[in-house]
């Protein structure tokens, strides 16, 4: 339902500009201005802005939330087909202007004057000439009304407040997220399928399956190793466990200690390094170890 704010109700500032704003940069330049003239508006208000070519002056016109409609649009009833020149309507609360059928300028009547005088103004105003005026009555400014609110036709001016509709883009990635899941999931019950058939006990080789599957606990090595460093009174520095490997340093006062520990895993020992730490006082050995063969 349409609700019309009142022509006491409506904000409109008029401001100089040396060329016509792009639209891009026009809501920041709308905003600012507004916020410059201490004008307070919310989110939701309906902010229209008017360059006037002949001024060089934008007109911004701001409607409260609490309103979809201000009584001047009812005019583009009069513009079903293209229309040319600079249109005057004239009420007993406002006078607005339409220029080629598209609304171009609105203000608040203060004073009364005659149909003559408004001519005169505007068009010293404006530097130009009002090709066609009429005076709407009360009575024919409610019918008018009535019609607008019935019409399907969205109206000629741009709210520069409203903000985007990202809704359809969310809804387009949700989209592509979904499809996206399910070929993975798809993809990868079908490579699993084919990296795991159903057991053929022909084809099976069942001693390299139970090589591949057997279980080998690090417990054991892991038991070793410690009773090594014991027996051999060494300091463990790190320890590092990489299936099937293991890295791991340590230090000793004496050298030789560390020679034998290494020679426990003589068959298992892929490299080693020893150095002597001056400031500790200490040698070290950084060995690889693989642990199981």
């Amino acid at each position: 339902m349409i609700n019309y704010i009142s022509t006491e109700q409506i904000f409109s500032l008029e401001l100089d500009v040396s060329e016509e704003i792009d639209n891009n940069s026009l809501k920041n330049f709308v905003t600012t201005s507004l916020n410059l003239n201490n004008k307070e508006y919310s989110n939701n208000d309906l902010i229209y802005a008017t360059y006037l070519q002949e001024l060089k002056q934008y007109q911004i016109i701001l409607i409260d939330n609490n309103f979809t409609n201000a009584e001047f649009q009812v005019f583009e009833l009069f513009y079903d087909d293209i229309s040319e020149g600079l249109d005057l309507y004239l009420t007993d609360k406002f006078f607005c202007l339409y220029k080629n059928g598209v609304f171009y300028y609105y203000q608040a009547i203060e004073f009364s004057l005659t149909i003559e005088e408004f001519l005169d103004f505007i068009n010293k105003k404006f530097n130009t000439k009002v090709n066609n005026y009429k005076k709407i009555k009360a009575d024919e400014l409610e019918e008018l009304k009535d019609k607008y609110s019935q019409r399907n036709k969205k109206s000629n001016l741009r709210n520069i407040n409203k903000r985007k509709n990202n809704s359809f883009i969310f809804y387009l990635i949700y989209l592509f997220i979904l499809v996206y899941i399910c070929i993975y999931y798809i993809e990868q019950n079908s490579s699993q399928k084919i990296e795991n058939p159903t057991t053929n006990t022909q084809s099976l080789n069942y001693e390299e399956f139970k090589k591949e599957h057997t279980f080998v606990s690090l417990e054991n090595d892991f038991n070793g190793i410690l009773e090594n460093l014991n027996k051999y009174s060494l300091q463990i520095i790190s320890f590092e466990y990489k299936k099937p490997k293991i890295k791991i340093v340590l230090n000793s006062q004496i050298k030789d200690n560390l020679y034998l520990f290494l020679k426990e895993y003589k068959k298992s020992l892929i490299s080693s390094s020893i150095y002597f730490d001056e400031k500790k006082e200490l040698y070290e050995v950084t060995a690889y170890v693989n642990l199981y063969k």
